[in-house]
């Protein structure tokens, strides 16, 4: 072997930088759990969250991790993920409603005619994967041949892009434009939301046609999140305070806050007096006395804390205010302009809930209102400024989003800095004028959902309705400020088409399970592999061990999302790892038989199994990347595993096994690969497979008969995935009646039909499935059909009262996919499985230089998704679990066609050795012993491949069992029609050729 130092080296550093990315993790959840433990009562045991979530906001910005180089808020950004299916929480894909952007562009939304072409056009969209404002251009040639576009979309305000004599084309390439920079104006919006919205590790991403995938993990409240994602943009325009002006009041507010903390702190000094002092009768009640007349001061104190004389108190009490936020940038002068203050990022709620006590907003003027700046002043992105609102007396905004008609960038003489341009309509441009008139000198808020993007100074009165906007802006700030400005005028709101809610409970048993699996899955690896290859399976075990720190070390620093389908990944993945050693250690034996020494064995079995190991981890590596790209969620993170797993397994396998045995070789030890046991397993075997082929034949056309029949007669249970609808998991006290349940939900008033009812898991846990209201995308619907779900179940629910205890305690995951998504991912699925099988096929061409072994390859293929297909069509409603056709069954499906390519092309790349031996023997002697000789191999890698699968199947949880049973069927047939199929096929191709 060449290069071991080298090579060994990598090794090293390749696991110590995997360790080094997972100790991120590691420090994060000590962290964590320091604050569990600080924050739980020791008498009840419960936890208080908002204690906890200050302890871990005061260690954000704090040093404290290697050499204090890294922060809590740093480390955090950098530990290994976990997906929403482990931790609950809620996935949300929106839709940006282009609909509404058209019919706002247009110079008449109400015209019959752009009515008539929109509704077309959503028609048109049904059928079709291409973007709507195409789509609209199609349907307005197609109903109205005659006409231009131009007519209806050319304005004043957009007379600078279009014209009357405009061509349609130019008119599409203008809505689309507009259609993209309200998409992406509205990405801007939504990222905003959800970073102020105070969930932890939030995750939004574009996915392009107009979709935004939104993941928020811990959410409690899923009305309260789609009212926050489906809201329009409310941008408005303030007038301001000086900080002069209402530095009185800060100073006030300061004194009550500090009364406030130290009364509430003489409370709690008395209460833990009382806990420590002996019991007695006189002393309890002695303390009873001064407990009360502490609890009277505090109540006193908050009903009305401006009467207090509390100039006694000590300083570091009446700072509690301004220790939080800082009104003086050098102790002696105030900020300039409408700036109160300033906090850093942890202290900007402690200066809220300050803020809004009863008592400081009873000293503070009627039209005095704070809102914090949308960006931090410094460059570390921690110090934000508290802005000062002055109100109009109806407390209405004196301008409104609605009043812009463009707005854009005016760049600077330089090429590094640039203003914003705005124009108005002309009602604005009168209010602009007004406003800008009576503060001359003064500032005016820019506040866009509640937060102020900018607050310009006004130099002079602007008339006209057309104003810029300077402040050294850099190019990027002016476009963020130039679209926030057009928000107003684009009316795009993003609609839910899918979503997914997983509760935290769920989500703790969904890590339990998943967990279980892994560690069951990959002891029982262990033991197989030191039965059945003695001291090979120790240096096998080995390369295992450091193939999952490989893994878990390359998730974690790819910033990875690890999910539930990506626990059973990473699983799987152990098992196919498994199948490199054996390939490589049975041709060590073979090598061995031959009167090799262990040495030059050694060299050859890695030699001859090389292009095997390759040709097999390509294959499977082609079907994890298409999955990986047409997939989403849960089962991205699946390939995303799986693909890992296939390069770490690759490395694992081929280079740190063979500086283990290269090392036992200068040792001189003795390398045995086998047991008693397992010595002459599946040795010097002579099955005549190909004259047995034809009753192989007759086997697999009456399976495929027997799947198509009940494909065709009894159908698939299709999962909403690919239908549309919702479903609802719920968890019951008592056993589940299903047909009490059915009958209940089914009543006119409640969903008016009976949904599906099935027992999922436990039977005291039923799943739902409905397609109420799944047309309906107005933005309370969903909160319509939960609350109707709750009144269906409340005569079983039990204990449960309210629709709070409903979501926290029983309704464990929820799930809808509108119709419009459902349509995409069938058009997914159906390209995924098309170019897997596409890709294999020329792959196999290319490397085998005969299509007849494509043919055979992707013919095996197409004999095992059909026969999986038809299990799942045969078994669904009789096995006591779910099987859907749904996503995950895809995943399934691709995972089976690349395990059985895996299989076939181990048979394959023997059969190519053994034609390249320029051996005398006939097709059919050389196709029998091709298989023969890696009968050994094809059995071992199945076998251990279906332990694995058969722990995952029964410690996985409910929520993966029928993606699993999938899998293990496919194994079963893969194994099977890569012996009696694949190179049956390719034998009677080749004995035609061999007759003519």
């Amino acid at each position: 072997m060449q290069n071991k130092g080298a090579i060994r080296l990598f090794a090293i550093l390749l696991v110590l930088a995997s360790i080094y990315s997972l100790s991120f993790t590691y420090f994060t959840r000590t962290i964590e759990n320091q604050a569990t433990e600080q924050s739980t009562d020791p008498k009840t045991g419960e936890l208080n969250l908002r204690k906890m979530n200050e302890y871990l906001d005061s260690m954000r910005s704090e040093p404290a991790y290697l050499f204090d180089f890294f922060t809590y808020s740093e480390c955090k950004d950098k530990e290994l993920n976990f997906g929403l299916d482990l931790k609950g929480g809620m996935n949300v894909t929106l839709e940006i409603s282009v609909v509404d952007l058209i019919k706002a562009l247009a110079a008449d939304p109400n015209d019959t005619i752009v009515i008539n072409t929109v509704e077309r056009a959503q028609k048109l969209q049904e059928n079709s994967t291409d973007g709507f404002v195409n789509l609209f251009g199609v349907a307005f040639n197609e109903l109205y041949p005659n006409l231009r576009l131009a007519s209806y979309f050319s304005t004043l305000n957009n007379k600078d892009e279009l014209s009357y004599n405009s061509s349609n084309e130019d008119v599409l390439v203008y809505l689309n434009k507009e259609a993209k920079s309200a998409i992406d104006n509205s990405f801007n919006i939504l990222r905003t939301r959800i970073d102020r919205f105070g969930v932890t590790q939030p995750n939004i991403q574009s996915l392009g046609s107009g979709r935004i995938l939104v993941e928020l993990p811990g959410v409690k409240d899923p009305a309260r999140v789609r009212k926050l994602l489906q809201g329009t943009a409310q941008l408005e325009f303030w007038e301001t305070y000086d900080a002069k002006d209402i530095y009185q009041y800060l100073v006030q507010a300061n004194k009550i806050v500090s009364d406030l903390n130290k009364i509430e702190s003489d409370f709690q000094d008395t209460l833990k007096s009382k806990d420590s002092t002996v019991a007695s009768v006189d002393t309890t009640t002695a303390q009873a006395k001064d407990t009360a007349k502490t609890a009277s001061l505090l109540d006193e104190m908050k009903s009305d804390t401006t009467k207090k004389d509390t100039s006694n108190l000590n300083q570091d009490a009446e700072v509690a205010l301004f220790s939080k936020l800082m009104i003086t940038p050098d102790g002696k002068n105030l900020f300039s302009g409408p700036v109160a203050g300033v906090s850093h990022v942890k202290d900007t709620g402690t200066v809220n809930s300050y803020l809004a006590l009863e008592q400081v907003k009873r000293i503070m003027p009627k039209d005095l209102k704070f809102l914090w700046t949308i960006k931090a002043m410094d460059e570390s992105g921690n110090l934000f400024q508290l802005i000062a609102l002055k109100l109009p007396k109806d407390g209405k905004a004196p301008l409104d989003g609605d009043a812009i008609t463009n707005a854009g960038i005016d760049y600077a003489d330089n090429a590094t800095s640039a203003g914003v341009s705005m124009s108005m309509h002309s009602e604005g441009a009168q209010v602009w004028a007004r406003l800008t008139k009576e503060n001359i000198n003064k500032s005016i808020a820019i506040v866009l959902d509640n937060y102020v993007y900018s607050f310009p100074n006004v130099n002079s009165e602007i008339t006209g309705g057309r104003s810029s906007i300077t402040g050294n802006f850099t190019i990027n700030e002016a476009r963020d400020l130039a679209n926030v400005l057009k928000s107003g005028k684009l009316p795009a709101p993003a609609k839910i088409i899918e979503e997914v809610v997983v509760g935290p409970s769920l989500g703790k048993e969904a890590i339990s399970s998943g967990l279980w699996s892994f560690a069951i899955a990959f002891l029982l690896v262990l033991v197989y592999m030191v039965f059945y290859y003695n001291k090979g399976g120790y240096i096998a075990n080995l390369a295992l061990l450091t193939n999952v720190v490989l893994i878990f070390g390359v998730l974690a620093s790819l910033g990875a999302v690890l999910t539930l389908p990506g626990i059973a990944g990473i699983v799987l993945t152990i098992g196919m790892a498994v199948d490199a050693n054996i390939l490589i250690f049975e041709r060590i034996k073979e090598e061995m038989r031959q009167g090799k020494g262990p040495k030059l064995a050694i060299t050859d079995g890695y030699k001859n199994a090389y292009s095997a190991i390759i040709d097999a981890n390509v294959t499977t590596l082609i079907t994890a990347i298409i999955l990986y790209i047409f997939g989403s969620g849960p089962i991205q993170g699946f390939a995303t595993t799986l693909i890992i797993g296939i390069v770490t397994s690759l490395f694992s396998a081929i280079f740190i096994t063979r500086l283990v045995f290269e090392r036992l070789l200068v040792k001189k030890s003795e390398v045995k690969l086998d047991t008693k046991a397992t010595r002459n397993f599946m040795q010097n075997t002579t099955f005549n497979f190909m004259d047995s082929r034809k009753k192989w034949y007759v086997v697999s056309a009456i399976l495929l008969t027997i799947s198509l029949v009940s494909i065709f007669s009894k159908g698939w249970n299709v999962g909403i995935d690919f239908t549309g609808g919702r479903t609802y998991v719920v968890r019951l006290e008592n056993a589940a009646n299903v047909t009490e349940i059915r009958n209940a939900l089914g009543a006119k008033e409640i969903f008016g039909n009976a949904p599906d009812v099935k027992i999922y898991g436990q039977n005291n846990q039923v799943k739902i499935t409905t397609k109420y209201l799944i047309d309906d995308k107005s933005s309370v619907t969903d909160s319509i059909v939960e609350q109707k779900l709750f009144e269906g179940l409340k005569p079983v629910l039990g204990s449960t009262n309210t629709m709070t205890e409903f979501n926290e305690n029983n309704k464990m995951s929820s799930q809808k996919v509108g119709p419009t998504i459902a349509d995409d991912i069938v058009w997914s699925a159906i390209l995924a499985v098309f170019f897997s099988l596409l890709f294999i096929f020329f792959y196999i061409f290319i490397r085998f230089r005969d299509w007849r072994f494509g043919l055979g390859a992707v013919g095996s293929l197409f004999h095992d998704v059909l026969l999986v297909l038809g299990a799942f069509s045969i078994f669904h409603g009789i096995l006591p679990f779910s099987l859907e056709i749904d996503q995950a069954f895809i995943a399934a499906i691709l995972t089976v066609i690349g395990y059985s390519i895996n299989d076939t092309v181990v048979v394959f790349d023997r059969v190519r050795e053994y034609f390249g031996m320029e051996s005398k023997k006939d097709t059919k002697t050389l196709l029998n012993d091709a298989l023969n000789s890696t009968l050994s191999r094809t059995i071992g890698t199945s076998l251990t491949t279906l332990i694995v699968l058969v722990a995952i199947f029964i410690f996985g949880g409910e929520t993966i069992r029928g993606f699993v049973f999938a899998i293990l069927l496919g194994i079963g047939v893969g194994t099977y029609s890569s012996i009696f199929v694949a190179s049956p096929i390719v034998y009677d191709t080749m004995k035609k050729k061999e007759n003519k």
